[in-house]
């Protein structure tokens, strides 16, 4: 088994474990290949792991539960099975097992590291020199760890010294500012005058003159009160009662008082769809009759059928590319149509690739399984022309 060169297929949620145990098997003189490890910077990502999973005899896959949900790691599986590699499953926690791996034996991880790697060593099929190095690499690399994780006591506090009573600073006593007298002036003096005496008035004649007024104002207001002038007094107040203010009432809304309204013509209707189309039609990209597809998607049949030629005249170049795993997962996003299942596929979905995959020149199982055309990158689109029923999977003919 010296050549046999073992393939980590791993969630990066379990990265720490993975480096570890790669670590410990190429110390111990197993060939491995961990895209982590042995990627060179500046190298295609995608590429360099298509190329070490074809030049791999064995696959190691860590099951976990972020594993079993991923669909990188599922397709790497795929893969090393149909092409008849050896496929070595490693227990790292508890997690439900697909259904094609529950069959092969798989190392357990998930009752300590001593017994994983025991296990592994027994369904790797390792050398005994790379198993004993490998057991003892395991060993001491588990002691470290323990003696790592040993609690360390805490430091002990120094000692505070007493704290020397702060002597008090002496009291300086605030200066007084020197006080600015000044003199106010002495008011005079008051002398004292005897009062002047007032002249006597005629007290007695001043009250008889204004009775003498009063009664002869009395005398002359009171007949004419009481004949013709009062009721000229009532006229000339009722004729200011009854005189109306003319009020301005303003002008309606708008800026004129006038009563006729004047009716403006009513604008045609606009067939914003219409408008919408021919924007999309004379842009004639995917992402332009995606946008109208999502805005007007209650399309009549005759817009339904040119958006459908359309989109089928955007793609010209023609391959195969498995469309769903045997459990029913499919590896792609159906946009178009709507409304209809993604299960199994139906000829004309427009389809949108959720990851990185090959397409090939034919079908599992057909001579041009082994030729690859091209790469469809993630969210890019495709269109069934042909479904091809692979077991309980599907694989599809497509124009992308």
């Amino acid at each position: 088994m010296a050549d046999n060169k073992i393939f980590f297929s791993y969630s990066r949620d379990n990265s720490e474990f993975v480096i570890e145990l790669a670590k410990e098997l190429r110390e111990a003189g197993a060939t491995i290949w961990l895209d982590q490890l042995d990627i060179k910077p500046g190298t295609r990502w995608d590429r360099s792991i298509e190329e070490a999973l074809k030049s791999s005899n064995t696959l190691l896959v860590i099951l976990s539960k972020s594993s079993v949900e991923s669909h990188n790691v599922m397709d790497e599986v795929s893969y090393a099975l149909e092409e008849g590699r050896t496929v070595v499953p490693v227990l790292l926690e508890e997690c439900e097992i697909p259904f094609r791996l529950r069959r092969l034996q798989y190392a357990d991880f998930t009752q300590g590291n001593e017994k994983g790697i025991q296990t592994l060593i027994k369904s790797l099929n390792l050398e005994s020199d790379v198993a004993n190095k490998l057991v003892d690499i395991a060993a001491e690399a588990e002691s470290t760890k323990k003696a790592d994780n040993k609690p360390k006591p805490a430091p002990e506090k120094p000692k505070e010294e007493p704290k020397s009573k702060a002597k008090a600073d002496p009291i300086v006593a605030p200066l007084e500012e020197p006080k600015v007298v000044t003199h106010k002036p002495e008011p005079p003096k008051k002398t004292s005058t005897p009062p002047t005496p007032a002249k006597k008035s005629n007290s007695k004649i001043v009250p008889a003159i204004l009775g003498a007024l009063v009664v002869g104002a009395l005398i002359y207001f009171v007949p004419k009160l009481m004949n013709g002038d009062e009721a000229a007094v009532t006229e000339d107040s009722s004729n200011v009662e009854n005189t109306e203010t003319p009020t301005i009432s303003p002008p309606e809304s708008g800026g004129t008082n006038t009563s006729i309204t004047e009716e403006e013509p009513e604008e045609p209707a606009v067939d914003e769809a219409s408008i919408a189309w021919k924007l999309a039609k004379e842009q004639n990209e995917i992402e332009g009759y995606l946008f109208y597809l999502n805005k007007y998607p209650d399309m009549d049949e005759a817009r339904k059928m040119d958006f459908e030629g359309s989109i089928k005249a955007l793609y010209s170049k023609e391959g195969y590319i498995q469309y769903s795993q045997s459990n029913g997962v499919s590896y792609f996003e159906k946009v178009y149509p709507q409304n209809t299942p993604s299960v199994p596929p139906i000829e004309g979905y427009l389809i949108k690739i959720d990851q990185s995959r090959n397409v090939k020149g034919g079908a599992y199982g057909t001579s041009g399984f082994n030729r690859r055309l091209g790469v469809l990158e993630k969210d890019d689109y495709a269109i069934i022309k042909e479904v091809i029923p692979s077991g309980t999977a599907y694989w599809v003919k497509i124009s992308y």
